[in-house]
Formats: structure tokens, C-alpha cells, sequence
């Protein structure tokens, strides 16, 4: 009896009960053709011989069907891999705490990096043409978090900025990646490439699929966006001053992004609240 996997604790036990029967058998068999006495085996002991290895059998295949139904191996080939719902960046989604254990494996992807909070949000990007048109729900939060023209509004962000991807062998210039201070969720991701956004292109074409144009396919200056549930990936290509292509990225958790916006407004609402009876005690 040949047995795949014997380093398992339950496939062990059940081969040495089995091994254990055929050797006692091979024992009498062999004492029988000498001649020698030996103690016969009683029918109860056989049977309840026989009754231990069947459980032990039993036991080990219904340990072993169960591992292989939660496991990956061997029952996934043919089978298609479920929808992508959501955009990462380095496993960086939606739902991602920015623990100090990530923090570290961010710095020993990317490299060093700054670190800035309360600082100001802006979900535009460079190159995309009729940004309000195209995208109506970022737009909307774009001027829910800079409701007064042309002054700085700080919001309750952690920003982590790396410049020296590419000696990390990753061809960004800049990496901005924006959480929520009080919640430590992404609400953000912000890239910046000078000449390699191509191939990245091309490898979120595979994962993703085909993208949504702005602008003419074939023309050197365009933006593509893949739209999800909660997410929006936005990349604009557009023609440096010399002639070359740069590519801005952008990652938006759009449900984050709302739930800050709604928690900052309330916020307002409040404190205005509070002036106001300060005003009243006052005078």
C-alpha cells in the first residue's frame, strides 16, 4: 500500500496500525512453516484489530479531503480567478491600516521617505481635460474639501512622500500616498513618472482590463481610467516640454474619501454651533 503524504501525524498512525496487521500476519505465517507454537489470535482481538485500522484509514482520508478543499493547490487549475474589485499599490487597498509594520515594508520597497499631516487635499490631476464632466463624484469631493476659494484648508491627513523609488528599482519620481489621520486608511495615491508609465500601462491592462478613454486613443496626449465599485484609477499621459511622455497616476478611495468629508463637515457644523453660544454668553 502505497501512501502519498506519511509525514502527516494521522496518515503515520493509520500506516503503522496497517503495517502493524501485516507484520503480526507475517509472524504466524512464518512461525506455522517452522513448526513452532505461538499463541493463536482470539476473533475479538482480530476484529477489533481489524476495526482500528478501518477508523485509522477512515480518519486520515476525511483529514486529508478536508485540507485539499481548503486549500489552493491542484483544485484551481481551469478555474477562473473572481473579478478584481477594487485598485492596490503594493497591497495598498482600501481597507489597508497603516500599521508600523507597513510602514516598514513600504520603506524597504520605496525607500525613505517624509512624513506630513494636515495638509491639503487635491484629487485633480494634471492633464485631464473636463475633469468635472468626466469624473462628477471626485469633483464633488474635490470642492467639499477646498470649500473656500483660494485659501489653505488643512484636513486631518497623514501624507507619506518617497522620492527615491528608483533606487529601489521603481520607476516613480514621486510617491504620495495620503491616509486618513484618524483612521489610518488610504484615501489616496498619487504617482509620478517621467518616461516608464508605459509598461505599467500595459500591466494594469492585464489586470484590470481594457480602460475608459478621454481624449483620442491613438493620440500621444490622453487620459485612461478603470471605474470600481469604490475606486477610481486615473492615469493622464501628457508631452513635457522636450517632447517625452509623463505619466500621472492617480488611486482614489472614493468611499474613504467620503467618509472623511462627511465626519470634517459635522466637525464645522459643531464648532460653528459652539461660537455661536460662546457669542451669546459673551453679550
Amino acid at each position: 500500500m502505497k501512501v502519498k503524504n506519511r509525514s502527516h501525524p494521522v496518515t503515520r498512525i493509520t500506516v503503522r496500525a496497517i503495517d502493524a496487521a501485516i507484520f503480526a500476519t507475517a509472524i504466524r505465517a512464518k512461525t506455522r512453516s517452522s513448526g513452532n507454537y505461538v499463541m493463536p489470535l482470539k476473533k475479538k482481538h482480530v476484529r477489533i484489530l481489524v476495526i482500528c485500522v478501518v477508523l485509522c484509514a477512515g480518519l486520515t482520508a476525511g483529514i486529508l479531503f478536508l485540507r485539499t478543499c481548503g486549500s489552493n493547490e491542484d483544485i484551481s487549475d481551469g478555474i477562473p480567478s473572481p473579478p478584481v474589485n477594487t485598485f492596490t499599490f503594493f497591497d495598498i487597498g482600501p481597507r489597508t491600516r497603516l500599521t508600523e509594520a507597513v510602514r516598514e515594508e513600504l520603506k524597504s520597497l520605496l525607500g525613505k521617505y517624509g512624513v506630513e499631516t494636515k495638509t491639503t487635499i487635491d484629487l485633480t490631476l494634471p492633464g485631464v481635460t473636463n475633469f468635472p464632466e468626466a469624473f462628477p463624484r471626485l469633483q464633488g469631493l474635490h470642492q467639499t474639501f477646498n470649500y473656500l476659494p483660494r485659501q489653505r484648508i488643512e484636513h486631518d491627513t497623514l501624507r507619506l512622500t518617497y522620492r527615491y523609488a528608483r533606487k529601489k528599482n521603481v520607476p516613480f519620481d514621486r510617491i504620495r500616498l495620503v491616509f486618513s489621520e484618524r483612521h489610518l486608511t488610504p484615501l489616496f495615491i498619487s504617482l509620478y513618472s517621467k518616461r516608464d508609465g508605459a509598461d505599467f500601462i500595459e500591466t494594469i491592462q492585464r489586470k484590470y482590463g481594457s480602460p475608459e478613454t478621454i481624449g483620442r486613443s491613438d493620440s500621444p496626449e490622453r487620459t485612461l481610467y478603470w471605474q470600481k465599485k469604490d475606486a477610481l484609477l486615473i492615469i493622464s499621459i501628457v508631452k513635457n516640454r522636450i517632447g517625452f511622455n509623463e505619466y500621472n497616476f492617480g488611486i482614489y478611495y472614493l468611499d474613504n474619501l467620503t467618509a472623511l468629508a462627511d465626519a470634517e463637515k459635522k466637525a464645522r457644523e459643531k464648532a460653528e454651533r459652539e461660537k455661536e453660544k460662546t457669542g451669546e454668553l459673551a453679550f
